[in-house]
């Protein structure tokens, strides 16, 4: 075997070489992308999956926020009209004018106000009152 033979044999062992490499690295990045391209889509899915809840909640909030204004709108109508109701029962019984505010007689008035239970003003932060305290408290002007 000459040194050109030799040499000529190392081209060919290294072209061949270089050929599985690139065969084998074009089969690997196929396999490979195959792969990820499957992860993707199953991410794409629970993304797309997850935006549809966040969708659906947000618009469930959005129903209940509009319900919850709702019925805030309907007992504020309810207390004003009961205010109202109040203010004519005092006029009729004796409400005397000082300033801008109603001021009952309470003497006419005491009996009728809420003869049953007397009704304390609220002072704790957070306490729950029934409409009718709402509607004294409202002609008292503590709201």
């Amino acid at each position: 075997m000459t040194p050109t033979e030799v040499e000529q044999a190392i081209e060919r062992t290294g072209a061949k070489y270089v050929a599985d490499m690139a065969s084998l690295y074009d089969r690997i990045s196929a396999e490979l992308g195959k792969v990820y391209e499957g992860q993707l889509a199953t991410k794409d899915q629970a993304l797309a999956a997850h935006a549809l809840t966040i969708a659906e909640l947000r618009r469930r909030a959005e129903v209940a926020e509009a319900e919850v204004a709702r019925q805030k709108a309907a007992e504020d109508k309810r207390i004003d009209a009961a205010a109202e109701w109040q203010r004519a029962n005092n006029a009729a019984l004796g409400v005397q004018r000082a300033g801008s505010m109603l001021r009952p007689n309470l003497e006419k008035v005491a009996d009728r106000l809420d003869a049953a239970k007397a009704v304390p003003p609220i002072d704790q932060p957070g306490q729950q009152r029934t409409i009718w305290e709402r509607v004294l408290a409202r002609l008292r002007g503590e709201w």
